[in-house]
């Protein structure tokens, strides 16, 4: 959270770093502000991409690391056999359609989509079936 604010605030100091670069060099001529203020522009930017890759890089992480555990605790209770067949009186393990749907609905719970995001725009792809959201 923090990486994303200094890199917020570096954005947003771009434009007045320019501007007093402008008043005490360009309006001066003065190479050496010219020179120290290009300095703190690129020190800037070198500090707010900095701070936005690794943003990024810890926000992918947590999202896999919640992928994993919401994966995990499922999958521990989907594949676990559930009680005896009606008919032949055997346990029986959950099919593939059960496992496949919940691999996609964990891949899409961080992302956000609401139930009412994750309807189809028009119909549907033939042979398709609308997607299941939360």
């Amino acid at each position: 959270m923090l990486l994303a604010i200094v890199w917020q605030v570096g954005e947003s100091a771009v434009p007045v770093v320019m501007g007093v670069a402008i008043d005490r060099a360009l309006a001066t001529g003065d190479a050496g502000q010219l020179g120290l203020w290009l300095g703190v522009l690129i020190a800037l930017y070198v500090a707010l991409t900095a701070a936005a890759g690794l943003s990024l890089r810890l926000t992918v992480s947590s999202v896999q690391s919640l992928q994993h555990r919401l994966r995990a605790t499922l999958s521990a209770r989907v594949l676990h056999p559930v009680g005896p067949d009606s008919l032949s009186g055997a346990t029986r393990a959950p099919n593939g359609d059960v496992v496949s749907v919940m691999t996609n609905d964990v891949g899409r719970c961080p992302t956000g989509r609401s139930s009412r995001s994750c309807r189809w725009r028009g119909s549907p792809p033939s042979g398709s079936s609308p997607p299941r959201c939360w």
